[in-house]
């Protein structure tokens, strides 16, 4: 069994995006000041993402949905 929270994670990430057919599934956790800290990630065919970014450019519609 999975015991580890980043194992997990990155087990949820791969089961998600085999069952979506998604080309990438990330979880990310979000800081007070709108950086987006990237965690485990799941790709098909594209490049992993960088470990962070500045989430100022999303739609705040879109980040509060998330």
């Amino acid at each position: 069994p999975l015991t580890d929270t980043t194992e997990i994670q990155r087990e949820v990430t791969h089961l998600l995006g085999r069952q979506l057919g998604a080309s990438r599934v990330i979880l990310a956790e979000v800081t007070e000041n709108g950086v987006a800290v990237l965690g485990p990630q799941y790709t098909d065919g594209v490049p992993p993402l960088p470990g962070t970014f500045d989430t100022s450019t999303v739609d705040p519609d879109v980040l509060a949905a998330l």
